[in-house]
């Protein structure tokens, strides 16, 4: 089964579990360590099929602002929304499903996650790879949404309703 069929059975916002397999994007000195790069498996908790316009209106409510807020187009302009999960990049034409993570006070996403050495398949303890991670800048200001690639997407679970890659 296929993570379309499955999403096709599901009608309205989710809470689910997601579980995603990347390849980390790391510095360039990290060659020397790990010349063959690390893949990341995370498992993180989230809803699909929600509206990013209302999440965020919702926040600034929350926060006492006038909940004003419009979403700019996807990508500039260059992603369209294929069905109430997933959008595509119009260029690419590579799918994602749209996930509202959800974070902790900090506006750091709860992810559990683990290293794997693509040369060694053995699991790498974080610390042995964080200085070669970028660093991205978070806020809890902000809602931090995600589009994760689908191929990405190796298992995602709601209730009955259940993905293995």
């Amino acid at each position: 089964m296929k993570i379309h069929d499955v999403l096709a059975k599901i009608e309205s916002a989710k809470i689910v579990s997601l579980r995603t397999k990347t390849q980390c994007k790391l510095l360039a000195k990290s060659k020397v360590e790990f010349p063959q790069g690390v893949t990341k498996i995370s498992l993180r908790n989230g809803i699909i099929g929600a509206s990013y316009e209302n999440a965020v209106n919702n926040k600034l409510e929350r926060e006492g602002d006038l909940p004003d807020f419009k979403a700019e187009s996807l990508w500039k302009g260059r992603g369209r929304r294929v069905s109430k999960f997933i959008v595509q990049h119009i260029d690419t034409q590579k799918q994602y499903l749209a996930f509202l993570p959800k974070t902790n006070a900090d506006g750091h996403n709860i992810t559990k996650s683990i290293y794997i050495d693509n040369a060694t398949g053995l699991e790498v303890p974080y610390n042995n790879i964080e200085k070669y991670i970028p660093s991205y800048g978070y806020s809890s200001s902000v809602v931090n949404w995600q589009v994760i690639e689908l191929s990405n997407v190796i298992g995602l679970k709601s209730g009955d309703i259940e993905f293995t890659a």
